[in-house]
């Protein structure tokens, strides 16, 4: 439900695989011009690590860095995804892969 209003979809929960749905204006509008969302977001990535689904946060996250970093269709929220959202990876070694990785990709 969620997702949806973010305007984005679950197509792959075993690949933890994500997409922007076709209609995405209203909702990505939303999240580039106000930040209130962000620390539910933050929540929700945290939770989706305590109830067992870290392979789904990791691909929401990937997802995220996708729309925020290559597309560019959310940059507004860049800071929270560097500063708080790819933090709530739990293993330190997978958030630093995950960290450099995206890193690598926008240098």
């Amino acid at each position: 439900v969620m997702l949806d209003f973010y305007g984005m979809e679950l197509v792959n929960e075993q690949k933890a695989i994500f997409r922007r749905l076709d209609d995405n204006k209203p909702q990505y509008r939303n999240l580039n011009s106000s930040s209130h969302n962000y620390l539910r977001i933050t929540r929700m990535l945290k939770n989706l690590g305590e109830m067992g689904f870290e392979h789904l946060k990791i691909g929401w996250l990937e997802f995220f860095f996708q729309e925020i970093c290559i597309t560019r269709l959310l940059p507004n929220c860049e800071s929270s995804f560097f500063n708080y959202w790819s933090g709530t990876i739990y293993d330190d070694d997978v958030r630093a892969k995950f960290n450099q990785s995206c890193l690598r990709r926008i240098e």
